[in-house]
């Protein structure tokens, strides 16, 4: 595939808005439009840094999950243009593919090493100062705020 293949082409209005409605145009129209954005779906997945399977996969789930639908009814034209709109759709679906896998629902590191990151991230000059004393970082309270002072303890 050359670089071209993969580039958000300039979309034709006419074609997107022909992609309205119950019909064999319709139908046909969004297969064109699925079929011309596939391979720069698969390019800005596999830049997120996903394997060219699982690109793919995800791919064609997402064109399926637009095909399935009547997607584009109520897309216009003033409202910015069509490759931004089909990334946001893109973002919304993985997005709702993560949250139906549940990784939403389960912390993804052990808990020492999330508040850890969390006050150097939440509290970095003060982080830096329990290092050089080599003191223990303090608890956080549920907003993010110190619940003791690791400097005057």
């Amino acid at each position: 595939m050359s670089h071209d293949e993969h580039a958000f082409h300039t979309t034709q209005w006419t074609q997107v808005l022909s992609t309205r409605g119950d019909s064999d145009i319709a139908r046909e129209a969004l297969s064109d439009l699925a079929e011309r954005y596939y391979a720069p779906v698969v390019a800005f997945l596999k830049r997120e840094g996903r394997g060219e399977d699982a690109a793919r996969e995800l791919a064609h789930g997402f064109f399926a999950w637009l095909l399935s639908r009547d997607t584009f009814a109520k897309l216009e034209r003033d409202r910015g243009r069509f490759r931004s709109y089909l990334l946001g759709a893109l973002k919304h679906y993985i997005s709702h593919q993560r949250e139906h896998a549940g990784l939403y629902d389960r912390c993804r590191i052990e808990e020492n090493e999330y508040r850890r990151i969390l006050f150097e991230w939440a509290w970095p000059h003060i982080a830096r100062r329990c290092r050089e004393k080599k003191r223990p970082y303090p608890l956080l309270g549920e907003e993010g705020q110190m619940l003791t002072n690791p400097l005057t303890t």
